[in-house]
Parts: structure tokens; sequence; C-alpha cells
């Protein structure tokens, strides 16, 4: 059973067939960084349930802007709570500013800039938004020992672990049966995710604006 950090290291010494104590290649230092690379590979592949969450905006009269939640991994809808409740998004400001100028008011456009979401003027009174967005995994640590993703699917974290593993040390015969299994792993979740978001006998409806 796989439900901590500590378990996971286990295993992956384990199924490497390697001693976790004496073990003077494959060091903790370096299987930290096996898991780091597998969490940044979940984040990339995988937008689902597990990893949705919500922030709420009260937009302010002295700025056109307000950060992104902490742990953003991209929008899933982005509304006001009263109406009308759409926002455009824009893939830049300059075409933002192009098509509304920057006269104040009620913002009708947003675009993203680093860490900030910018509206095409300043708010000429408080508005109440709400983000509806993808996070990034909770990074495993020494001080953080488990995370929903690897409770949910602790084979994930196992198989995508030791691939990074096996590509570090140029382990081709073992790599492949290994990158398929961590492949069908990413597929079955991605599927099961899509029968999660569907009630029994309904139809999909649309999310909203995403950008």
């Amino acid at each position: 059973m796989i439900d901590n950090r500590s378990d996971l290291i286990e295993k992956v010494y384990k199924w490497l067939l390697r001693d976790q104590a004496t073990d003077t290649f494959i060091t903790a230092d370096m299987l930290d960084t096996y898991i780091q690379l597998c969490e940044a590979e979940i984040n990339r592949e995988l937008k689902i349930l597990e990893l949705e969450d919500t922030e709420t905006y009260t937009l302010s009269t002295s700025n056109n802007y307000v950060d992104l939640p902490s742990g953003y991994g991209g929008v899933l809808a982005f509304q006001y709570d009263s109406k009308p409740y759409d926002i455009q998004y824009f893939a830049t400001r300059r075409a933002m500013k192009e098509h509304f100028g920057s006269d104040t008011g009620r913002p009708k456009g947003y675009t993203l800039i680093g860490s900030k979401i910018y509206f095409n003027c300043v708010p000429d009174g408080e508005y109440e938004m709400t983000l509806d967005f993808y996070k990034k995994v909770t990074a495993l640590s020494a001080s953080i020992s488990e995370n929903a993703m690897l409770l949910e699917h602790p084979d994930l974290y196992l198989y995508g672990s030791i691939r990074q593993a096996l590509l570090n040390i140029n382990d081709q015969v073992r790599l492949s049966p290994i990158a398929t299994v961590y492949s069908n792993i990413i597929d079955r979740i991605k599927e099961a995710d899509k029968a999660k978001r569907m009630p029994a006998g309904g139809r999909a409806r649309g999310r909203g604006n995403i950008g």
C-alpha cells in the first residue's frame, strides 16, 4: 500500500531492485528529483476533478488586475457572480486594448500575464467574480507526506517516478514496459474522469468561457 511519500520512496527502490540504505547513485536527493519530475508531468498531462478549485474576487477600483491563485494551472471558467456573467478572454493585452480601449467601467475583457489577470480597464466599482481553475499537484516533500493525487492514484506516482529513474540511468530494457504501463494509467485516469463528470442518463453541457 502506498499512502504517503515514505511508502512511495520505499516502493520505488524495491521496484528498481536497489538498496535504499546503501545506493550511492540513486540517492535520496535523486529520488526527490524523480518524484518532482513525475509531478511536473502530471501537471502537464492531467486536467481532472481532483485538480479543480475555485477562487473568488472582489475587483478593486484602484487596479486593473488581480493575482492568480497559488498553484494555478489553467482556467476552467471566469465570470461575474451577477448578470451579465460573461467576460471575454484575449490572448494578449494589446489585442484587448485595441478591442476595448482603456475607459473605466465594468471590465469586459481579461488576459493572463505572468501571475496576474489583467482587465481591459480599471473597474468603476466593486464587482464580485469567480475563477474556476485547474491547480497544480501539491508537491510531496519532507514536510508534505501526502496529497490527493497520491491517495487517489498511487500507481500514477509509482510508475511515473520509476519511469523517471529508468530514464536517468538509461535502463532501456526495463523502461519500455514501465513507460507503457504509465501511459495506460494516464489514459485510464482521463477516461475515469469523464465518467465522474457525467451523471447517469445525463448529457454534458458547456463549462463557460474558458480562456
